[in-house]
């Protein structure tokens, strides 16, 4: 039996839900309540009220636990669109105008290590350490650069399931969900002291509206942005090609890259495809965040405090753990980002106090250093120690690619995949296995349950060597004299798994997964691949096969149609073509229908569990994405020179360093000494 077996019943709710309140809807779901998933208070009934207080809106009602444990598109109806907060018109400030503004201070001289935050590039290293364009592929967001630097339209909390307005401080959609007018907050400013105004958000927009699928979210807002326009320096008001009630959440809410706003002073004249954004003569990158970058490289980014960031100085009451205390410089004035080769010196830096929050630790690492170092704490005090992750991982494919456009091969190879041996050995009992590649949610899993006879007809978990053989054998392979599966003309089915660099609980199930596969007859191994390289190639097919993950934003964890639209075919292109989404390439016209029809909806609609019933259908008889386990990360943080972090006990955000939202984090801790 494993660990996780022998948890109690209340720990595994809440590893699962990440929290108490998540723990008791995860109950809920699986007793078996058939029950629509209860909407988060949301934004676009009551956001505009803290711009405007009249007139009133409809009372929200009090969140029942799935809300709080996970987040939930907007209500059902559309509020009637109200006059957005009106400002004086100032003319759009230029650079020349601004010369007396004050800029960021720029970089400190000797900081001390207990006024130091030292994190971790997960990835290792950073190919591209002077690319800070947020659009372009090859930039690796987690240095920093979301965490510190970036902010964002909106962050979802996943603790409260609440969605937190901030670089805006209210919205409301037209009629019908035909468009959405959003509201500036009044003092932000561009980290050169410039104005952060509607302008700036248009521009974006128009930007990748009218930009290349090369562009990260070009496509999804080509496909619902039909204009936007700025009423005034303050006001933004978009309309939609179509219907969409769930825009803001799709496009800004972050938890991983979201549409992040940039100066339109500065890149108006750019070509977004090619601009680096990165000049220090010029203090570039310019974004709004509290730090501005002061030094980069492969193995280590530093970032230090800008004493003249706009939230200091605005005050806004928009921080603290409650998220009503007025805003104020953040404590570290120094923030490094740096990249560690493996578990074993990751310890040795976590004993030594190097390092102040970490990757993926093993299980039997980290008990090994918490016992030499007790201020190195995970999420859990005790058993399974790590937080749930909201990305599940799974094995995906290049659809266009023989053989793996085979649904018989897919399938094949699912059943060739003992999950519970993975678990056992790569996560050491810490997680469980899947047969979906969405989280297990409270707010997912009312959708779950409602399709539960599905994954009877279809065990997508199952492993069985036999099943898998008659699978091959039905898309016409035999096995050769080496006991591996080949076509007719001997060619074998050569697998490749891919693995990001600095995915540690994937490169430990990488060398389990393809000697699982070669004993089943495929011709698999493992490659680890940098990050920049990795997206790069799945994006242009030339990646067959690799481990990923689905996740990044609400829509992801709270909403089915969220991880499908990964899958619609308008992401998919031909080999040598940017494909976006889920990168896979899935065609599927019957999908296609139902993914539009989700679209128009909210997740309180009745009609979604229908829809989503027969879309999951689908995946499970095409056998798109070969789910492997849900996922559970042990990443501690260091209490020696800070303490504040988020664990169980202060759950006032996750504990996710590479999530934009690790920017709560360092808003909220506080120095020890």
């Amino acid at each position: 039996m494993s660990s996780l077996n022998r948890l109690s019943r209340r720990r595994l709710l809440q590893f699962l839900g990440g929290g108490a309140a998540a723990g008791t809807a995860v109950l809920i779901a699986a007793c078996g309540e058939d029950e629509e998933p209860a909407p988060t208070p949301t934004p676009a009934a009551t956001a505009m009220a803290e711009a405007t207080p009249e007139p009133t809106p409809e009372p929200t009602p009090e969140p029942t636990p799935e809300a709080t444990a996970a987040p939930a598109p907007a209500a059902t109806a559309a509020p009637a669109r109200t006059a957005a907060p009106t400002r004086a018109a100032t003319p759009e400030p230029t650079p020349e105008a601004m010369t007396e503004m004050m800029g960021a201070t720029g970089p400190r001289d000797n900081v001390p290590r207990n006024r130091t935050v030292i994190a971790e590039n997960i990835s290792g290293r950073n190919a591209n350490p002077e690319v800070f364009n947020p659009f372009s592929n090859s930039m690796t967001m987690h240095t920093g650069s979301q965490q510190l630097a970036i902010e964002s339209v909106i962050y979802i909390n996943l603790q409260t399931g609440q969605e937190e307005l901030w670089q805006i401080d209210g919205f409301e959609y037209d009629e019908g969900f035909n468009g959405v007018t959003m509201s500036v907050r009044e003092g932000v400013e561009w980290s050169d002291g410039m104005p952060f105004t509607a302008h700036d958000i248009v521009f974006t927009l128009n930007m990748l509206r009218d930009g290349t699928a090369d562009l990260r979210w070009a496509v999804d807002v080509q496909e619902w942005v039909k204009s936007a326009h700025a009423d005034d320096d303050m006001t933004v008001h978009i309309e939609f090609n179509k219907p969409n009630p769930r825009f803001m959440s799709q496009m800004f809410a972050t938890l991983y890259w979201s549409v992040y706003i940039v100066p339109k002073h500065i890149w108006e004249d750019k070509d977004p495809a090619t601009f680096t954004n990165y000049d220090p003569d010029q203090g570039w990158p310019v974004f709004t965040g509290p730090y501005t970058l002061t030094s980069t490289t492969e193995l280590e980014t530093v970032w230090d405090r800008n004493d003249n960031w706009w939230g200091a100085k605005a005050a806004p009451p928009i921080g603290g753990v409650d998220r009503q205390t007025p805003l104020a410089l953040p404590k570290p004035e120094r923030v490094i980002f740096v990249g560690v080769e493996n578990a074993e010196k990751r310890a040795a830096s976590a004993i030594a106090n190097e390092q102040d929050t970490f990757w993926h630790m093993p299980r039997s690492v980290y008990e090994q250093v918490n016992q030499e170092n007790p201020n190195i704490r995970a999420w859990f005090p005790d058993l399974p120690y790590a937080y749930f992750d909201p990305a599940p991982r799974h094995l995906a494919f290049n659809l266009k690619a023989p053989p793996f456009d085979n649904a018989d091969v897919r399938w094949a190879i699912s059943y060739a995949v003992d999950r519970e041996k993975i678990v056992e050995f790569a996560y050491e009992g810490i997680t469980t296995v899947t047969d979906v590649f969405f989280p297990h949610t409270p707010a997912m899993d009312v959708f779950y349950q409602h399709a539960a006879d599905l994954f009877e007809k279809y065990p997508a978990k199952e492993f069985n060597l036999e099943k898998s053989a008659e699978r091959m054998e039905a898309a016409g392979y035999s096995k050769n004299s080496d006991g591996l599966w080949a076509d007719g003309d001997g060619n074998t089915v050569v697998m490749e798994i891919h693995v990001r660099g600095g995915e540690e609980d994937q490169q430990r199930v990488a060398p389990i997964l393809a000697d699982q596969l070669r004993v089943a007859g495929f011709d698999s191994t493992f490659k680890i691949t940098e990050a920049g390289a990795f997206f790069d190639g799945i994006a242009r097919g030339d990646i067959l096969t690799n481990m990923q993950l689905v996740g990044g934003n609400t829509v992801n964890v709270a909403d089915p149609w969220g991880t499908w639209r990964l899958l619609h075919s308008s992401h998919s292109a031909p080999i040598g073509e940017v494909a976006t989404g889920q990168r896979s390439r899935f065609e599927n016209a019957e999908f296609d229908a139902i993914v539009d029809a989700m679209a128009g909806l909210t997740t309180s609609d009745p009609e979604m569990k229908s829809l989503f019933y027969d879309s999951m259908e689908i995946i499970l008889r095409e056998m798109p994405i070969v789910s492997i386990v849900q996922t559970a990360l042990l990443t501690p943080n260091n209490y020696t020179y800070w303490s504040n972090w988020p664990d169980i006990g202060n759950d006032y955000q996750a504990p996710s360093q590479w999530w934009g939202n690790f920017y709560h984090s360092i808003l909220t801790i506080e120095p020890t000494q």
